[in-house]
């Protein structure tokens, strides 16, 4: 039969547990799409993009919308330190000691890896 006799606590967990692991899902998921979409491609279409929104709504519209927008960039990823994390975190520099680890910065997946990175954050 069914009953109340659950522990509350016991059902927090369960849904603590689904929440880190959607997110850690949504996460690996949208690090795969970032990387396998090649930069090039990806900075033809925003310039397709916001000629069709220039052309849909107008210029001093899309000037609107684009001023919005970089604001909440600013907001989410600059003032935050998030995008400067992520490249600090993520791609190493040779020129910053980092415990015998600097001859691993000159492999050459980095540069690639900056190019993800950049059209994942915007900052191309």
């Amino acid at each position: 039969m069914l009953d109340n006799s659950h522990d509350s606590q016991e059902g927090q967990g369960v849904w603590l547990w689904t929440i880190v692991a959607g997110l850690i899902l949504f996460i690996m998921e949208f690090l795969l799409f970032a990387a396998m979409v090649p930069t090039d491609w990806e900075r033809r279409v925003n310039h397709e993009e916001l000629a069709a929104l220039v052309q849909a709504v107008g210029p001093r519209s899309a000037n609107a919308i684009l001023d919005r927008a970089a604001g909440w960039y600013d907001a989410a990823f600059i003032q935050t330190r998030l995008q400067q994390y992520s490249y600090r975190l993520l791609l190493p520099d040779p020129h910053t000691p980092a415990y015998g680890m600097e001859p691993l910065a000159t492999n050459p997946i980095w540069p690639w890896l900056r190019g993800r990175l950049d059209g994942s954050l915007g900052s191309q």
